[in-house]
């Protein structure tokens, strides 16, 4: 008898290992999107979130004759100050003083022209550099001239800058954000790219660009959709691995996160929120959601079932996933690989009637739920608890998970507005996981945080449905327009649906 329980065990065990084997077989060779990249086959520059391992804030801002050189001189590495070559575009912006301006406060003369002030600034756009040259037109009193009395001379002044003293206009700045966030481009190949049309850019002044407005400016706008955010009835969570090399009282081997949360389909203003944690653990939700009352919807994470106040709701993406797993790794057993099928042919059904149901209005949309769809998920709920299967193997987990998800999963039935998955989450999320691939760890928090903020405001924006680029071309300007007039509390203000309001 003990014999046999062995040889049962053993079995049980050997079965387990090739469902394990097969499916590290399947993630290895397998045509998937998210296949993991080998070390060996990386070069040094993609391997760290560059956004601040470069940054340097004691790093002096080049000068515009630093960054364009003249193309026949570009390959001397000693010294970078060339003249700016006659073929680069120049866009210039004239400021005039109004007319209450130009009255001399001596005399109440109107005071004449007299010439202008020049600053230039890097421009940068998609595939292209530009110079702009803002122009102030100075005016002097020809009344007070004539009088022998002190000449009033009076300008028009410049546009705030983003980075006092710096050549980075809003354009460039916001042109930075767009190819690393939106495109995925990381600063190397952006250094690699300006410096093959002439511009001696360099990943360091990129970083330091980057950082100064995160938290000179668009940290403020995060913390004002925060507020908001947890105002709202109805949000979805998910979080992600991220490897921070550089953290007080962890190893660098050790793991970090990437955690998102947004705001639902039936939302007024869509926001989307990166944040980073130096861990996993219950907290983390706990403390950024504090306020928060209403349903969230999220995967099977235990963390997210523990907040008070909040009903979660499950998703049923992931237990279909389970089972479609299941079926792959139980290719040899057919038993069980007809139980996992059956399983996945099951839910189809469920999917079908929330497509057909989606553009209904919200009161047809809850009835057609409880009289057609949750029948048929109870029905799915009640055949997987009469099965009898091993909990070490795919088929078994999958079972397992789904049971333990039922009272969640069943909670899409309390609201019309709820969805029966967190592919919402994913969708956000996806963007980091694909960007990450372009940089693999974060060199510290403050980094991190960074790059947390940046994709906050791009995911925001895109879910707002305005243009990233020319939002952040917009925020940076009225945000250094705000900070110069003292009133930096208006920056919170500079949301993507108050861009969009405007447009």
């Amino acid at each position: 008898m003990a014999q046999a329980q062995y040889i049962s065990e053993l079995e049980s065990e050997k079965k387990f290992l090739l469902e394990q084997l097969h499916l590290l077989k399947k993630a290895r060779f397998a045509s998937k999107s998210e296949r993991a990249v080998y070390l060996n086959q990386l070069s040094l520059d993609n391997l760290f979130d560059e956004v601040e391992v470069f940054s340097d804030p004691k790093r002096e801002e080049p000068t515009l004759e630093e960054v364009i050189q003249v193309p026949a001189h570009t390959r001397k590495k000693k010294s970078v100050k060339e003249q700016l070559p006659d073929d680069i575009p120049v866009v210039e912006r004239y400021y005039y003083m109004d007319e209450d301006g130009r009255i001399c406060p001596h005399c109440s003369s109107e005071m004449e022209e007299i010439g202008t002030e020049t600053r230039s600034q890097l421009g940068l756009a998609p595939s292209k550099v530009f110079e702009i040259r803002d122009i102030c037109h100075v005016y002097a009193c020809k009344a007070c001239d004539k009088e022998a009395e002190p000449v009033t001379v009076r300008k028009a002044s410049f546009p705030a800058a983003v980075i006092p003293g710096g050549i980075a206009s809003p354009e460039a700045i916001a042109n930075v954000i767009n190819d690393k966030f939106v495109l995925g481009t990381p600063l190397y190949r952006q250094e690699q790219y300006w410096q093959r049309q002439g511009v001696m850019l360099s990943r360091q002044t990129m970083s330091n660009w980057l950082m100064y407005a995160v938290e000179h400016y668009l940290k403020a706008i995060c913390v004002g959709l925060h507020r908001d955010l947890i105002h709202e009835d109805i949000l979805h969570a998910d979080e992600t691995e991220l490897q921070v090399l550089h953290e007080e009282g962890k190893s660098p081997q050790s793991k970090s996160y990437m955690w998102l949360y947004r705001t639902g389909a039936f939302a007024k203003t869509p926001i989307v929120l990166y944040r980073y944690e130096r861990d996993r653990r219950h907290c983390r939700p706990q403390d950024f959601l504090e306020g928060f009352s209403g349903y969230l919807h999220s995967d099977g994470y235990e963390a997210y079932h523990k907040l008070d106040d909040v009903i979660s709701v499950g998703c049923s993406a992931h237990v279909r996933r389970r089972f479609v797993e299941a079926a792959e790794a139980t290719s040899r057993d057919k038993g069980s690989r007809n139980l996992a099928n059956k399983a996945v042919y099951d839910i189809r059904p469920i999917f079908m009637w929330e497509e057909h149901i989606a553009n209904l209005p919200a009161e047809e949309r809850i009835q057609e739920r409880l009289d057609k769809q949750k029948p048929l998920m109870e029905v799915f709920f009640q055949w997987l608890e009469g099965l009898t299967v091993s909990p070490k193997s795919a088929l078994g987990r999958a079972i397992y998970y789904a049971l333990g998800q039922k009272e969640y999963i069943l909670n899409v039935y309390q609201d019309s507005r709820l969805e029966l998955t967190n592919n919402r989450a994913e969708r956000s999320i996806k963007p980091f996981v694909i960007g990450r691939k372009n940089f693999l760890f974060a060199n510290t928090p403050r980094g991190a945080t960074a790059s947390a903020i940046l994709y906050s405001l791009v995911e925001t924006a895109k879910e707002t449905g305005v243009d990233p680029y020319k939002y952040f071309i917009f925020t940076l300007n009225e945000a250094a327009k705000l900070r110069a007039a003292n009133k930096i509390d208006k920056i919170a203000e500079l949301t993507p649906n108050y861009f969009k309001n405007l447009s």
